[in-house]
């Protein structure tokens, strides 16, 4: 019996560590998009992109085709959210940007730590310090569709 309870101990650690070993948990300077890193001052897609070409809400602000950058609210100017939905040339450091495959992805950041695969679409998000900071990649028919960084806010 006690040989027994020690193998399944065993086993469920080495089950743990290689869980635990094969999480795609990214570096922090990958939570960016277009150059932008989560946490940083609204000012800097200022000093890159120039005046938006609109804010919305006080917080939101878009520029060209499918960009998309929010602070947490209007007063403060932390950026906790990059959104691109469109083939508009921002990409993440690694140079995933939408239209990429998703084989490509794999091949850069690894096995997702979190997926939810539908009939229709995917997500794969691969996260900095737990689930805090965090790239969520949506795509369809292989291809990404749509890349978000951010930083949840607790």
């Amino acid at each position: 019996m006690f040989m027994k309870k020690s193998l399944y101990i065993l086993l469920t650690l080495l089950t743990l560590l290689f869980c635990q070993s094969a999480s795609a948990t990214i570096n922090e300077d990958e939570v960016a998009l277009g150059g932008l890193m989560i946490r940083t001052d609204i000012s800097n897609a200022y000093n890159i992109y120039g005046s938006p070409d609109r804010i919305a809400d006080g917080f939101r602000y878009f520029w060209g085709n499918g960009f998309e950058v929010w602070t947490k609210n209007e007063y403060e100017c932390e950026i906790n959210y990059i959104v691109t939905t469109a083939n508009n040339g921002i990409a993440t450091p690694s140079g995933i940007h939408v239209g990429s495959n998703v084989d490509d992805l794999y091949k850069i950041y690894g096995i997702p730590d979190f997926s939810n695969v539908a009939l229709e679409s995917a997500d794969y998000e691969y996260h900095y310090t737990g689930v805090w900071n965090k790239l969520i990649f949506t795509a369809a028919n292989n291809k990404i569709t749509k890349i978000t960084a951010l930083k949840n806010i607790r």
